[in-house]
């Protein structure tokens, strides 16, 4: 299995709060998301699949997550793949993120994952340069949206 994508744990609170938010009644993105989620948490990631993969494939046609819960619908598909043993379409999921979301470190970060798996150690090496790349962008990104929400000092 893929030790290293294990260990990547997603913000499970972020998690929770979109699986109990959906509303019960399918067919949506967020619908599909909050099933495949509450899979992906309790570890049945064979079963975490199929919603997340039908969720990624509304997105393709019309988006409607924000970019936080993309980047998580996108990253926990991607290793539902990989720790199930299907590198191709873990590579595909991971490849379609860096597509959509280029400065993203942990995209990746997980492909370099699965080219460990496949023991393939110059990629490795190249993506990890490329998420450590990004990661000083994805850090910028944090700072400047907590800088915007923060309020100027008052005078004394």
């Amino acid at each position: 299995m893929m030790h290293c994508l294990r260990q990547f744990s997603k913000p499970r609170g972020l998690l929770r709060t979109v699986a109990n938010a959906a509303p019960a009644n399918g067919g949506n993105a967020s619908q599909f998301f909050a099933d495949g989620s509450q899979a992906f948490l309790q570890g049945r990631y064979s079963a975490a699949i199929g919603p997340y993969q039908q969720a990624l494939d509304l997105e393709k046609k019309q988006p409607t997550l924000d970019q936080t819960l993309t980047r998580v619908l996108i990253d926990n598909l991607g290793m539902a793949y990989g720790i199930t043993g299907d590198l191709v379409k873990a590579t595909e999921v991971f490849n379609y993120g860096v597509s959509k979301d280029p400065t993203y470190p942990m995209f990746y970060y997980n492909i370099a994952c699965v080219y460990g798996e496949k023991h393939d150690m110059a990629n490795v090496i190249s993506y990890l340069q490329k998420a450590f790349a990004n990661k000083a962008h994805a850090f910028q990104e944090r700072r400047c949206r907590t800088l915007a929400r923060m309020t100027p000092l008052q005078p004394l």
